[in-house]
């Protein structure tokens, strides 16, 4: 079974992604469910008999941006935020686990991420593949991500962090099989989130087109009506033209995708270094 377990909607300002538009393509991609992370908003997504919907939100924090799964009540009301409207990392792990829900980092080795010793210790959980950081500037996100992963002996996810139809199922994480039509809601959530926790599963990597990411931070700058934005968004593509160019003619090597062989091993991580 199938989890594209970090997706948006519109109703994330960066995403042009619709509840419908993301029913239909996530059925073409072949997924069992979708994990909804739209940007510290929680809504409860009605459960559909063909798709399965895990409650969750994605929160910008000062620790950076954290995945919290199979939520039940909407927390951002009760979070404090900083100057920079981030809230605490600690109070959003707090009031995640008061819900028994569970929180993993998402794409961790993002540029401009503080990371806290005490946080890598408190998450429950660590994306070790974002279809939109293998573009990242940093060398090797999702690299560290499943190195750290390793070393801190962490569950693991993935996902695509689709914004629009065409990311969607570009990157998800993948269980065995199990029966759900004689199970109710609570009972299938359940057993994603036990299998989730133990570890099982499979990664499949695979990238969409950097340019959505562009895409993305042109709707971030027209939404704040934020000229500094719109600037960062102008010079991100042009940094995206200079890197597609530099793939097309050879000078970087292209972007692959298949499942993740072997990283599960820190002597296999340690011979692809």
């Amino acid at each position: 079974m199938k989890f594209d377990l970090h997706v948006h909607t519109v109703k994330s300002k960066d995403s042009a992604l619709t509840p419908d538009g993301l029913y239909s393509v996530a059925k073409r991609a072949g997924l069992a469910g979708v994990a909804v992370t739209d940007h510290n908003i929680f809504l409860e997504y009605p459960q559909l008999e063909d798709l399965i919907i895990i409650p969750a939100c994605e929160y910008s924090t000062d620790g950076g941006h954290l995945l919290v799964y199979f939520l039940k009540n909407p927390i951002e009301k009760e979070l404090t935020q900083n100057e920079k409207g981030q809230y605490s990392w600690r109070e959003v792990i707090d009031a995640a686990h008061a819900q028994d829900a569970i929180v993993f980092i998402a794409h961790p080795f993002s540029p401009g991420i503080f990371r806290d010793i005490e946080l890598w210790k408190a998450l429950d959980g660590i994306e070790i593949y974002n279809a939109r950081a293998e573009h990242s500037r940093i060398k090797d996100a999702n690299f560290s991500a499943q190195t750290t992963c390793l070393t801190l002996d962490k569950p693991f996810s993935a996902g695509s962090d689709a914004h629009f139809a065409g990311e969607v199922g570009r990157a998800y994480w993948e269980c065995g099989d199990f029966d759900i039509k004689d199970l109710n809601r609570s009972q299938v959530l359940g057993i994603i989130r036990e299998k989730l926790m133990a570890g099982d599963g499979v990664v499949y990597a695979g990238t969409a087109s950097p340019y959505y990411k562009v895409l993305s931070r042109y709707l971030s700058a027209i939404a704040g009506r934020s000229p500094v934005k719109l600037l960062r968004a102008a010079a991100l593509f042009v940094y995206t033209a200079f890197i597609s160019i530099m793939r097309f003619i050879g000078f970087l090597p292209g972007l692959k995708a298949g499942y993740l062989e072997d990283w599960k091993s820190i002597d296999s991580i340690k011979n692809k270094e």
